[in-house]
């Protein structure tokens, strides 16, 4: 009797760990799925959105995802209104970054508005070519805000929510150009997962020649330099970057040029014009959609 109740004693103690290596093994299979499913929401890029602001040729963007924002530009004085209402009607309340391209009053004109009415932690600004009204004005917003721009010399590259921001300054201190201030525009690449877009400022040749040596800016949408004003090296810049869209910032009395218009058109470049109204961009799961009012 007494080896019969070993024998059940034995038979229960492997019953047992039979049942418990089954347990474990369960938790374990569910431990691996749960590990996958998270590495899988970390591989799933964010949402970026992108507004193209229709305001006359200027250029104002907002880019934006569901925890970050960024502008680059501000339009001309009266443009920093339209830039805080679409900002109220998104329900967003703090800028992460605001990038000024260069200082010309079509892209620094209405910063003193975005800056009186949000939160804004960071301020990228190129070196400065001239001073005016509007640079007073911004300069005048930043310290009442008690904020600080910071001029970039060197390429400078910053993540936000997923999202990568590269800067790329210009080389030089002085361009020789008709106009200095377009050439010393920041040139900043976006990218969302495996998409980019590339604003490219007001950049005329001297500053195209320079970006024609840069093999790291090739983008899926481009910002045409210069509200579509053709230059020597307008093609082969477009080339460089081989967009499969574009957006040009212009107005129904500035009219960007038709020669440019015909370079996009003989690359299968599909281009849209912030004339014709706001051009919203979305950049989904690597997929791009683009609207217009």
């Amino acid at each position: 009797m007494g080896v019969s109740v070993r024998k059940k004693t034995i038979i229960s103690v492997l019953l047992c760990m039979f049942l418990s290596l089954l347990l474990f093994s369960g938790c374990d299979s569910g431990s691996k799925e749960s590990s996958a499913e998270s590495d899988t929401e970390k591989k799933t890029a964010p949402v970026l959105s992108i507004e193209c602001l229709s305001v006359g040729k200027a250029d104002a963007f907002v880019l934006y995802t569901a925890g970050s924002c960024v502008i680059i530009d501000c339009g001309e004085k009266n443009d920093g209104k339209d830039i805080v209402d679409f900002l109220d009607d998104k329900g967003i309340n703090k800028i992460d970054c605001l990038i000024i391209s260069h200082f010309d009053k079509d892209h620094v004109g209405g910063a003193k508005k975005l800056i009186k009415n949000k939160s804004i932690d960071k301020v990228y600004v190129t070196y400065r070519t001239k001073t005016n009204g509007r640079t007073e004005d911004f300069d005048e917003a930043l310290y009442g805000a008690g904020l600080e721009s910071e001029e970039l010399r060197t390429v400078t590259e910053f993540e936000l929510d997923g999202i990568v921001y590269k800067i790329f300054p210009p080389l030089l201190e002085q361009y020789g150009s008709e106009d200095d201030s377009n050439d010393s525009s920041l040139v900043v690449k976006v990218t969302a997962g495996e998409r980019s877009v590339l604003f490219a400022g007001d950049a005329e040749n001297r500053r195209l020649s320079e970006l024609l040596q840069n093999d790291e800016l090739k983008a899926d949408i481009l910002k045409v330099p210069h509200h579509g004003k053709k230059e020597d090296l307008s093609a082969l810049f477009t080339t460089h970057i081989s967009p499969s869209y574009a957006v040009i910032t212009s107005s129904d009395d500035e009219k960007e040029d038709a020669e440019i218009i015909n370079i996009l058109k003989e690359k299968n470049v599909k281009t849209f014009l912030t004339r014709e109204g706001n051009v919203t961009i979305k950049i989904e799961k690597n997929e791009i959609l683009i609207t217009q009012e």
